[in-house]
This record gives C-alpha cells, structure tokens and sequence, in this order.
C-alpha cells in the first residue's frame, strides 16, 4: 500500500498494488496519481486492513524523481540498516 499527497490536491492519494525490486536500492510500482508533490510517501508491506498498520518498506522517490509518469513510481528501498537505526531510535525512548 502506498499513501502520498499531491502538490495539486487537498487530499491524499493512495493505492494498493504489489512492488518489486527495479534496483538493489530501489522499488517499483504502478499506482495512477502519484504526480509531484508525493515524494516521501509510505510505501508500506502486509497493511492489516483492520488497524491500517504494515511493515514500511520504502518511502517514494529516487530513481526518475520518484517516476517520469503518475502510472509508474518508484521509492527508496528501505532494509536492514534503516531497521537497526530505527531499533536503535526506540531503545533510546
């Protein structure tokens, strides 16, 4: 699942669709609506429908600034390194 905020909106934009791996650093995705503005957005794995909560994976941007289309996007893969950073974060409260 993926949430973002376009700069031409007042509300989000969201979309649920599977991602793959385009690069070892990078994800891709094909969701309509992701123009400029929504770079940043969650790109989040296993979202429990009932709470909305999931595993963050990815954030949107990077490769073509995100994407050169609103039908194709792509987000900085997130993985161990950010994991252990954020281990790190919540152990110090």
């Amino acid at each position: 699942m993926v949430t973002g905020y376009p700069a031409d909106r007042d509300s989000p934009v969201s979309c649920r669709n599977y991602a793959r791996l385009f690069s070892p650093t990078q994800l891709v995705f094909g969701c309509g609506g992701f123009t400029s503005g929504t770079s940043g957005g969650p790109l989040l794995a296993d979202v429990n429908p009932g709470t909305g909560l999931g595993t963050l994976i990815g954030v949107i941007g990077g490769y073509q600034q995100g994407g050169l289309t609103d039908a194709v996007s792509y987000a900085a893969r997130l993985g161990a390194t950010v994991a252990a950073l954020y281990q790190v974060a919540v152990s110090r409260g």
